[in-house]
Formats: structure tokens, sequence, C-alpha cells
């Protein structure tokens, strides 16, 4: 009996020191900044502006799931991670500035951010997830940084505000609807190193414009497999292609031999 008293009173106090901790480890001070300063810590919903802390290398998975209020968020030089739907619905945040070491963006981690209009990557991005950025309705543009070698399955799916992304020479793969239904986006820099791009990927971009040698370089083994001249032709209402006289010609009659020109255009 005297010892399973002895434990049932520092079991109570064990949680009583845990409730403590956990209390203690992130608070909202008189500023109205909420700081966040454990990667396990559940954020309540009203939260309005958060601070990480310096020393947190991650935010979890949902850390900040369908914190509709939220509108600010400060990140410390330490953060290398953002789990996947970490910020997922956060409909009133207007801009983000992720800090220069971060190397992950996990899948759908900033999907449904439906206010935000600008993020600066970082330039020592290596992963961006899939759906990480779909609808997110007023984001306008976007640098991707070396560091990233593919953009995934519907990355900036339904992004309507998007006008322009800049990828760079190392782009390998463009995945399944990574920029479907991008109305506003005009232009795209393919890289010529580019292997690999989904026939789905720019699926409804109706004022989309490409460079002018990328029809010429479908032509030449880029992967005609691919099936892209079906993206093409769902933009071709819209479609303008910037060429010089030397590739006009080639370019209309690879686009004539699609299907994607009639024989008289």
């Amino acid at each position: 009996m005297r010892q399973g008293t002895q434990n049932k009173n520092d079991t109570t106090q064990t949680m009583d020191n845990a409730d403590n901790q956990k209390n203690s480890i992130s608070e909202v001070n008189t500023d109205g900044i909420f700081r966040y300063t454990a990667e396990d810590f559940e954020v309540p919903k009203t939260v309005v502006k958060v601070e990480v802390a310096e020393g947190v290398t991650t935010i979890p998975t949902r850390a900040f799931y369908d914190c509709k209020s939220l509108t600010e968020v400060h990140f410390p030089s330490t953060i290398t991670t953002i789990e996947n739907e970490a910020f997922n619905k956060c409909i009133q945040l207007l801009a983000i500035n992720l800090p220069a070491g971060l190397a992950s963006i996990g899948d759908g981690a900033f999907s449904h951010c439906h206010n935000l209009k600008s993020i600066s990557l970082s330039s020592k991005l290596e992963s961006i997830g899939k759906y990480a950025f779909t609808h997110c309705r007023k984001l306008e543009h976007v640098v991707i940084p070396s560091g990233v070698t593919s953009i995934k399955d519907g990355a900036f799916y339904y992004c309507h505000s998007l006008k322009s992304i800049k990828l760079q020479t190392n782009i390998d793969t463009i995945g399944k609807q990574a920029f479907f239904n991008c109305i506003s986006l005009e232009e795209i820099n393919i890289s010529k190193g580019t292997k690999s791009i989904d026939k789905t990927c720019f699926e409804g971009c109706l004022r989309l414009r490409l460079e002018d040698d990328f029809l010429p370089r479908l032509s030449k083994g880029i992967n005609k497999t691919l099936g892209l001249f079906q993206t093409l032709k769902d933009c071709r209402e819209e479609l303008h292609y910037k060429m010089d006289p030397d590739l006009q010609m080639a370019s209309k009659d690879l686009l004539r031999n699609n299907g994607v020109l009639n024989s008289g255009q």
C-alpha cells in the first residue's frame, strides 16, 4: 500500500511538471506575438503573429494548420525544414520571408494560403513538395533557387495570379499539373537541360509565352512521347511564340504535325 501511494504521488508530480513545462515553452507576450519555442507544441488556432525561437530547426507537420487569423511569421536562421501542411489553410498570410538555411518545403506546406502574395525562397532550398503552393490565389512571382532540381506534381496548382516563374538551369523535371490553371501565367523559362515535362503541367495556362527555342527543342528529342502537345492545344487561344526567323518555320511545321495548328495557319 505504501509503495502504491508513493507511485501515485510520483506520477502526479511528473504530470504536473510536464504541464508546467508545456505551458512555459510557448507563450503569447503582451505585444500579441506568439513565441513558438518547441517543435511539438500545439499552436492555438487564434494566433495572429508568430515568432519562431532561435534554435528551432523544424516546423512540424500541420504545426500551424488552419490558423485562419495568422498574418505574420518570423523565422530564425536555424530553420532547415518546413514539413507537410505546416501552414496549410493559413488564409490571412500575406507574405513569407523564409530563412537562408531552409533546405526543404514539404507537401502542401503553404497550400490554400489564399492571400499569400509573395514568398522569398532560400538560396539553399533543395526540395519543394507536391502541392506546396496550390491554391495560393494571389501569389504573383516566384524565383526557384538553383538547388531545386524538380517542380513536383501540383506545386503551383490553381495559382490564379501567378504571372511569372523563373526556373534555374538545373531543373530536370516538371511534374503533373505543376502549373495547372495558372490562368495569369505569361512567362516561364524552360532550361535546355530539362528532360521530363508532364503533358498536364501547363493545362489551363491561357496566357503562357514560351521561349524562342522551346518547340524546336521538342522536335530534337526532349521527349516528344510526353504528350505536351495536348497541353499546347489547351492553351492555343492565348499562347504566343516569340521566335526569330530561323526558328519560326520549323516550329510552325512542328505544331501542324502534332495538331496544334491547322494546315492553313
